[in-house]
């Protein structure tokens, strides 16, 4: 299968670009609501889960939908722009 980029995107520069007015986009319109649960190991370290609060379901947690895990990497979390864009 051949790649055909987006018509706006055909060089690196205007990629690039495209993706700065897309984080600017989600930081400005795209409000996500996260509830977190921090749950603690044994050997004192922390997790931190961020769950997405959908504005429809009364009791996010006795839903039975499926779960999906994002693991945004070492210095990323739940706000940062590729990981908004799954969501």
């Amino acid at each position: 299968m051949e790649y055909r980029p987006w018509v706006g995107a055909l060089n690196v520069h205007a990629q690039g670009f495209c993706f700065c007015v897309y984080e600017i986009w989600l930081k400005i319109f795209e409000k996500q609501a996260f509830e977190r649960e921090i749950l603690e190991l044994s050997d004192g370290g922390e997790i931190a889960l961020d769950w997405l609060v959908q504005p429809n379901t009364a009791k996010p947690f006795e839903s039975k939908r499926n779960i999906i895990v994002l693991v945004p990497g070492v210095n990323g979390d739940s706000t940062k722009p590729y990981v908004l864009s799954v969501t």
